[in-house]
């Protein structure tokens, strides 16, 4: 059994309501065993969050990056680790995917000259029907998967026991706890 392929999202925290709805569209990646899905809300708490942010930017397979004016405004925009993804990228280490979440300038950004999803680069928010751009988006991220041959190295049964185990996301209460 082959090792599914580590998927990190980077994205924006206003962003957080579509990344999840991306995710829903790609579960069934996840629920075969070729993908497992990281994004900063997975942090433990006490954590740091560069530190792991860089971990997991430096072992992904595929980098989703949601683009928005808040994305570029947000601490998961560093241009310097961004640089150091486009060299994995250019070295077809990792696959980076820009994903248009919202309007935005990002023409004029360091990864202007990367293939932009949905297709004709049109922002989710701005589809009549956004489940319909995200399924788009999704279609292709699940053909890019399945049609690519990710040199992959086989897991012991001890891994596999643990990569079986779903990624839970760590929900974080908002406002005091009455009672």
């Amino acid at each position: 059994m082959m090792a599914p392929i580590q998927l990190v999202y980077a994205s924006a925290p206003a962003d957080t309501m579509l990344r999840e709805q991306l995710s829903a569209h790609l579960h069934s990646l996840v629920l075969k065993g070729l993908l497992t899905e990281w994004h900063e809300q997975l942090i433990p708490a006490g954590a740091d969050v560069a530190q792991e942010r860089r971990h997991a930017w430096h072992t992904a397979d595929i980098l989703l990056i949601l683009l928005s004016a808040d994305y570029f405004l947000s601490d998961a925009y560093n241009e310097h680790e961004i640089q150091q993804a486009l060299d994995r990228h250019r070295r077809e280490q990792l696959h980076i995917v820009l994903i248009l979440i919202r309007p935005c300038d990002w023409q004029s950004t360091i990864v202007a000259h990367l293939q932009c999803l949905p297709r004709g680069v049109i922002p989710v928010t701005m589809w009549e029907n956004q489940d319909a751009a995200l399924v788009s988006i999704a279609q292709e991220i699940r053909h890019f998967i399945t049609s690519q041959h990710f040199e992959r190295t086989p897991l012991s049964s001890v891994q596999r026991t643990k990569s079986t185990a779903p990624l839970q996301p760590v929900r974080v209460q908002q406002g005091p706890v009455l009672g």
